[in-house]
């Protein structure tokens, strides 16, 4: 658990991160819009639309998934 999202989020915060973390561990970060979408496309030029309870999936520089409430409704269910 870190405070980093209190204030703003930032590239450079999600790098510290990332940083403090193994190679190969999976890092799940929680937070707000329009912080969320600046750092996807930071760093991996796409331009998403968060919506409330959303997940992007991000590896190595490129958006594997991003999913909106109502697919993860879907799956849930499934």
């Amino acid at each position: 658990m870190t405070d980093v999202l209190l204030e703003s989020f930032a590239r450079r915060d999600a790098e510290a991160l990332l940083l403090a973390h193994e190679d190969g561990e999976r890092v799940l970060v929680v937070g707000h819009e329009p912080a969320f979408s600046q750092v996807v496309h930071d760093f991996t030029g796409a331009r998403v639309d968060f919506k409330k309870g959303g997940i992007a999936a991000v590896d190595g520089g490129e958006l594997i998934v991003l999913l909106r409430p109502r697919e993860l409704e879907s799956l849930a269910r499934a």
